[in-house]
């Protein structure tokens, strides 16, 4: 027996129908059969929309009574409306003039204990009436103390969260609402975190949020602020640093928040500060125990300055490695950098020199005994590198003790990798011959380790930048020997090689480095990060923080020798695209150079 056409295909054959006949009507030559076709259409276009208008509160209607009865019908009457209101404009707005986000808001509290739906139900709002249907569907729960309001202004921020993020895929789709007004945004997320009956769900979301949209566009910074930021921020901080472990997210994305606002904002520094925000960093960061302290303790560096965290650590410096200690020795690295042009913060750098030495000696004895500490020992060499390059500028070598020392652990630090101790004892004299010494070693350098001497080597090219005194003092104390020789240890990773090969340059100059790049022509490697110090030298444009201003260059007479040495690199690996493509960068600084100190003469070869 053959089974008639569907409910879905007699649908689609009468509406087919009905929009043939529209398009016949109005092509009717003949004026009174025209007429009345057009009629007839009118009166079947009414009855559809009156058809569609009814389909749409009968949804309205289950959704209400399916909530109230606890029935899992509500989450199929939300997914149709949902159809509904994405693909039709009509649809929508019969939806909204039913009392749509009335129906929804009563169907969430209904249903407090079902997540999914609360956040159905938002992004069905939003649908039907963007970001005003949302501050709606947020105010009418705003002094609600039910777990269905909770479950409401949870639902509601993290719609917005994830608006922000941009994480919805129906945001591509043809009845979505257009990406919302960053201001608007940041309305609704006020007024969300102006509800003290927040959730910590909710609460997170909300502050994740506008550190995502801070980051992304700092104004948004000041227009947060402008709305009275700085005292919600305070009032989170001063209630999530009472609530134990259960807020250890809430407290991480506020430290988060408080450093992307202070960035740069001295505005937002003192607004912070003025709040108390200071105090209750530094609350979390003496009592903590968790990840959330290390991120408290950047914030309070953004905040207060090297002060603030020698403050803390000072306190945390009895109990050993700490999560303070830790983000300690993290904020301390950023906070140097600040210091330079800061007489002030200046002067406390050797204290937190001092400290800093004394943790890692420490530290250095835990590692021994456990094995570990890996992780934290790259976090000292960063910060131990940012402190000393900020005062090797008023601390020429043999001045001041610890500085002298810093510079030896750093040292120390590169001789003791395990990729490259085994070139160490050769190092003084290698030649082009110690290529294969280190590779009959078989060390196999620890990536921690590799990353740990990465930033020590960073640290000496800055020391070595910043003064002409530290950059004698590194060639006469035998360091340039030492890079030189581990530069020639093939099985350090490529990345250790560059930072190498960028910290001799440092040292000594253009000269080094086309003396190696000769001695090391076979070797890709070598001689790609020979060509990226060259740029690094010679670009005075160049905006990248590893731009060698201060290196020594060659005299004007030695560049077509480096030209013809750049040019002679391109020939001997024709089929290494990262050679190719630096030594292009390369001729192009070079000829313009060349070609300068000639008064617009060619140089020879090109």
């Amino acid at each position: 027996m053959c089974q008639g056409p569907t409910l879905e295909e007699r649908t689609r054959c009468a509406a087919g129908a009905a929009i043939e006949f529209a398009v016949a009507a109005s092509r009717v030559q003949n004026e009174e059969l025209r007429s009345a076709s057009l009629q007839l259409m009118h009166e079947g276009l009414a009855a559809w929309e009156e058809h569609g208008k009814h389909c749409a509160l009968c949804m309205l209607e289950a959704l209400q009574s399916a909530a109230a009865a606890g029935s899992y019908a509500m989450h199929d009457a939300l997914w149709m409306l949902q159809q509904l209101a994405e693909r039709s404009a009509s649809s929508k707005s019969w939806i909204l003039c039913g009392r749509g986000v009335e129906v929804v808001h009563c169907a969430i509290v209904a249903a407090p204990g079902d997540e999914k739906f609360a956040q159905s139900g938002a992004w069905l709002v939003y649908t039907l009436d963007g970001l005003k249907g949302l501050t709606d569907l947020l105010w009418r729960s705003r002094s609600g103390s039910s777990a269905g309001h909770a479950a409401v202004r949870v639902a509601v921020a993290w719609a917005v969260f994830e608006l922000v993020r941009g994480q919805r895929a129906e945001a591509g789709g043809s009845g979505s609402q257009p990406q919302p007004e960053s201001a608007s945004v940041l309305s609704i997320l006020v007024d969300a975190m102006e509800l003290e009956s927040m959730s910590l769900e909710g609460k997170w979301a909300c502050v994740a949020a506008v550190d995502a949209m801070v980051k992304g566009e700092a104004r948004l910074g000041s227009l947060f602020l402008e709305r009275g930021g700085a005292r919600l921020v305070a009032r989170a901080l001063r209630a999530a640093a009472t609530m134990g472990r259960d807020a250890e997210e809430l407290r991480r994305a506020l430290a988060y928040l408080v450093t992307s606002l202070a960035d740069g904002s001295t505005q937002a520094v003192s607004l912070l500060c003025a709040e108390g925000a200071m105090a209750s960093l530094a609350e979390v960061s003496l009592q903590g125990s968790g990840l959330e302290v290390e991120a408290t303790m950047w914030a309070l560096g953004s905040l207060g300055g090297i002060g603030a965290v020698l403050d803390v650590m000072s306190k945390q410096q009895a109990t050993g490695v700490s999560h303070a200690m830790r983000g300690g020795v993290l904020a301390l690295s950023q906070c140097a950098w600040n210091a330079v042009g800061d007489q002030e913060e200046l002067s406390r750098l050797p204290v937190a020199l001092a400290l800093l030495l004394d943790f890692m000696a420490h530290e250095e004895t835990l590692s021994a005994a456990s094995g570990d500490g890996s992780s934290l020992r790259v976090q000292c060499v960063v910060a131990l590198g940012s402190v000393l390059a900020s005062l090797v500028t008023h601390a020429p070598p043999n001045r001041h003790g610890n500085v002298d020392r810093g510079v030896e652990v750093l040292l120390t630090c590169l001789q003791t990798t395990p990729v490259l101790s085994a070139s160490s004892n050769a190092s003084a004299g290698a030649t082009a011959a110690s290529d294969t010494t280190c590779g009959a070693s078989g060390a196999v350098a620890d990536a921690a380790a590799s990353f740990a001497a990465e930033k020590a080597a960073e640290a000496i090219g800055r020391i070595a930048l910043a003064s002409v005194e530290w950059r004698q003092a590194l060639r006469q104390c035998g360091a340039l020997e030492a890079l030189a020789g581990w530069i020639h240890c093939r099985e350090a990773p490529l990345r250790l090689q560059q930072y190498l090969f960028w910290a001799a340059a440092a040292i000594a100059g253009l000269q080094f480095v086309s003396n190696e790049m000769r001695l090391h022509m076979a070797s890709a490697d070598a001689v790609h990060a020979g060509l990226c110090t060259i740029i690094d030298i010679l670009d005075d444009d160049v905006e990248d923080e590893y731009a060698s201003v201060g290196a020594e260059r060659s005299r004007d007479a030695d560049m077509p020798a480096l030209l013809g040495l750049v040019l002679e690199a391109m020939r001997t690996h024709p089929g290494a695209l990262e050679v190719q493509e630096k030594a292009c960068s390369c001729v192009g600084l070079l000829v313009r150079l060349v070609t300068a100190s000639r008064q617009g003469g060619v140089p020879a070869g090109c």
